[in-house]
């Protein structure tokens, strides 16, 4: 048998540290040999779904790859909402599953499963390594490498290694030390040739109504300030999850879009960056004809997010923002100033809005997102969270985050425990008490960062199917789309040994938010809100808008 030991050396040797193991037996050797190397940094999940959102945190917040090490069998099913999540946010992940040798599949053999081809299309890259032939040892390591190159090249993204094992599994004596092949690669940079460049620059010329739309991102963005000052008649769009400075931008889609408002239409629609959130900025820019669309991206695929593409363009986003600050510029006009005035006069209506609100979902965003947290970061999970999060302007200094690749709300809660245990800053976790009940055993880890903090929000169910339209006419929405229940999450707190307070009022709100805030370690705030009226307000909230 060829030696683990020295073949993970090539992680090593790639600046790979960070191992994310799922206990078992069939990758037994594995773990042997991540625990040999005093170079890794371990970490022990039992549950592999939790696990793979965990790896998927780090990965965020390292901005280099991942591993997962499972164990055979539906083990490695487990990892597939976060590979799928990865897989569409663009985060290196790599899955190291161990296997039953090929002759054991289909043969009734315990925890034995078609493990290649497992994820489907949701990977960039998958092979097989056969460490029991030791005439494949230069292509072992040449497959590691390429796991390496293919998770973190273009655009990242999950790599599978399945690696099948014959027993004996323990007791295996440990080759002599040797030096693998380690494969380094430079990665293309697309340029933009003289005849597209002249293309790309005509558009722009006679385009009379450009538009800039900024999804989920976290680049520095530099050069944005200068595309402003160079381009001032270009309307940027940007979202919370953008994190761009919001100074001279239309922010807060959702606060901004109204159906029945009559909009000066763009001409030209370019879009950076991940997944946009709003719903209501796609129905309309999907609406509109004679539109021409410019996609932004480093994808292996076609991604005509608004129906009407005319420009797919692999390139970083800060390669394209140069080049585009470079065109003729764009001055101030009626298009511009339509969509400045409108953004000036929703936040005019959405303050007037708030200093009257009541106690409710609305309220507590607004009492949160107003706390000065310089210098931290804020996750939110899935789906009325994120959603209330659009309405309100980030604090300075603060980076948002989101699981919006496939916006599920498996995993937010152990994404989010495994970005702060990485970080150095303050973390706050904003879920709703689905998200946080789906994903409870995120709290079950032995090293549970203390600078997470979580709010709950607890509305005793799904709020989101009381704000769109449509599950009301479903017979027992409550009980199969809403979810209702009764759970609190105080004894959960105290059996995961988490600090926990809890308010279900105004009143109560102030003093248990600062005994929060003050709190050192790991802690839950449970607010409780009201479930019916949280809707009613929602709805006042954006009939309000409409104004």
């Amino acid at each position: 048998m060829d030696d683990f030991h020295n073949l993970f050396k090539i992680f090593l040797a790639h600046g790979i540290y960070d191992v994310v193991i799922s206990p078992g037996s069939r990758n037994a050797p594995l773990i042997k040999a991540f625990v040999e190397h005093e170079n890794f940094n371990l970490h022990s999940i039992a549950d592999e779904r939790s696990a793979g959102f965990f790896a998927l945190g780090r990965s965020l917040h390292s901005k280099r790859a991942t591993i997962l090490c499972c164990t055979s069998g539906s083990a490695l099913l487990n990892y597939a909402p976060a590979v799928a999540e990865a897989f569409y946010q663009g985060v290196s992940l790599i899955i190291l599953s161990a296997d039953r040798p090929e002759d054991l599949i289909d043969q009734g053999e315990g925890q034995t499963i078609r493990q290649l081809g497992v994820y489907g299309g949701m990977i960039k890259w998958e092979a097989e390594i056969r460490v029991q032939e030791l005439s494949r040892r230069s292509m072992n390591e040449r497959l590691i490498n390429e796991a390496v190159l293919h998770s973190e090249a273009g655009k990242p993204g999950p790599v599978h290694l399945n690696v099948p094992l014959d027993e004996p599994l323990y007791g295996i004596a440990k080759v002599e030390e040797r030096q693998p092949q380690i494969i380094a690669q430079t990665d293309y940079q697309t340029k933009v040739g003289p005849s597209s460049l002249e293309r790309l620059s005509h558009v722009w010329k006679t385009s009379e109504r450009p538009m800039l739309v900024i999804g989920q991102s976290d680049e520095a963005w530099l050069g944005l300030e200068n595309l402003k000052q160079q381009h001032p008649g270009l309307v940027i769009m940007t979202e919370s999850l953008s994190n761009t400075e919001e100074i001279g931008t239309v922010a807060y889609l959702d606060r901004v879009f109204m159906p029945e408002m009559e909009l000066v239409a763009p001409d030209l629609v370019i879009y950076l960056g991940g997944h946009v959130i709003s719903k209501k900025i796609k129905a309309y820019l999907r609406a509109l004809p004679d539109l021409k669309v410019w996609r932004v991206h480093r994808e292996d695929y076609l991604q005509d997010t608004f129906g009407a593409l005319t420009e797919d363009l692999r390139l970083a986003d800060s390669e394209f923002i140069r080049i585009l600050t470079s065109f003729e510029p764009k001055a101030n006009s009626d298009f511009s100033a339509s969509w400045h005035h409108l953004n000036e006069k929703t936040l005019e209506l959405h303050q007037e809005f708030i200093n009257r609100l009541t106690y409710s979902d609305l309220w507590v965003f607004n009492q949160i997102l107003s706390t000065p947290m310089q210098d931290s970061v804020l996750h939110f999970a899935n789906s009325t969270a994120v959603r209330y999060a659009q309405l309100f302007e980030r604090p300075p200094g603060v980076r948002y985050y989101a699981n919006r690749g496939t916006s599920g709300i498996d995993g937010c809660s152990s994404t989010a425990v495994g970005f702060a245990s990485r970080s150095e800053k303050n973390n706050l976790l904003i879920t709703g008490d689905i998200a946080f009940l789906y994903d409870l055993n995120a709290l079950w880890n032995e090293a549970f960062p203390p600078n997470l903090k979580i709010v709950l929000i607890n509305n005793g169910g799904g709020g989101i199917f009381r704000f769109i339209h449509g599950p009301e006419k479903v017979p027992q929405y409550q009980r199969f789309m809403e979810t209702h229940h009764k759970i609190s999450a105080e004894h959960l707190a105290k059996a995961f040994g988490l600090n926990y307070f809890k308010s279900e009022n105004q009143e109560e709100w102030q003093s248990h938010w600062d005994l929060f805030q003050a709190c050192d370690g790991a802690t839950i705030l449970e607010i409780v809100t009201p479930r019916a009226e949280n809707a009613e307000i929602l709805r006042d909230y954006f009939n309000f808008l409409k104004k």
